[in-house]
């Protein structure tokens, strides 16, 4: 019995002791946890600026080896895009004119204008944008197919006044400025059939019905008429200014003949050739 007492104290002592050790354990396991809890970074940080010493042209410096920070004063709903008449196969023009805040007009580009033109069926139409670098943004594309189109533009992700702006394409092309009817008069033509301009915009037309060139100026105003023999028997088809650009060069298709005139329909000089099988256009390099 005196035995069995002793090894009961015994075991006691010994879950006595393994209770501790494990309490020991779980004490460490419990401090490990709260500092994995705490930041271990440093969580006080603070500039402290040398005194005495500017660092203004380095900052300046370093700035201009970035890049540049750039401010504008642009109101996108103030902002308008004006268009001509748009014509399809052709290109077309949209002017975006960008304003400031207080009303007055842009004199600098630099904005992040984008723009996106839709077909009827709301497809995309290639567009182009140049910066004029004066507050005025160009924006071309070309439709395909006559019908309404939708030109959106927007200025720092905002659209500008009036938009989206929807436009009609047509299928013709108005001319700018027209001349000449039927007839023999000034403005009258009989089968016009080539012309060329020369350096200052003037207009020299075959009137090859009427045996003459008849000479026009920039805004398609009558100036004269050219007469010479190598006009005459209306079959002369081709006409070009001559390599010093004072003289005209034209083509007979019936005599074969090549002349060189000049302005005011004395001839210079011609050529022909067998070879010639009834020619119809000229062109000096």
């Amino acid at each position: 019995m005196e035995v069995d007492s002793e090894v009961e104290a015994l075991q006691q002592q010994v879950d006595v002791r393994n209770i501790t050790k494990r309490i020991s354990d779980l004490n460490c396991k419990l401090d490990t946890i709260s500092q994995l809890a705490e930041p271990r970074e440093n969580c006080y940080l603070e500039f402290c600026r040398i005194s005495g010493v500017s660092n203004c042209e380095a900052v300046k410096r370093m700035l201009r080896d970035v890049g540049r920070v750039k401010t504008s004063q642009t109101c996108a709903s103030l902002c308008r895009a004006s268009m001509e008449t748009a014509v399809t196969h052709l290109q077309t023009m949209a002017k975006v004119q960008t304003v400031e805040y207080p009303g007055n007009m842009q004199d600098v580009g630099g904005d992040p204008v984008t723009a996106e033109v839709t077909n009827e069926k709301g497809e995309q139409i290639e567009t182009h944008i140049e910066d004029k670098d004066d507050g005025i943004y160009e924006v071309t594309f070309t439709p395909e197919s006559a019908g309404t189109f939708c030109l959106k533009v927007e200025i720092f992700d905002r659209p500008i006044k009036d938009c989206p702006l929807f436009f009609e394409v047509t299928e013709h092309n108005s001319p700018v400025l027209s001349f000449g009817s039927r007839g023999f008069q000034e403005k009258g033509f009989v089968q016009p059939c080539s012309l060329t301009v020369d350096g200052q915009d003037n207009l020299y037309v075959v009137d090859t019905g009427n045996s003459r060139i008849k000479v026009l100026s920039p805004n398609l105003d009558f100036q004269n008429h050219i007469f010479n023999e190598s006009l005459e028997g209306r079959s002369v088809t081709g006409v070009s200014l001559g390599s010093s650009g004072d003289t005209l060069v034209t083509v007979n298709w019936r005599t074969k003949t090549v002349t060189e005139m000049t302005l005011d329909g004395k001839t210079i000089g011609g050529f022909s050739h067998d070879e010639l099988v009834e020619p119809i256009a000229v062109a000096v390099s």
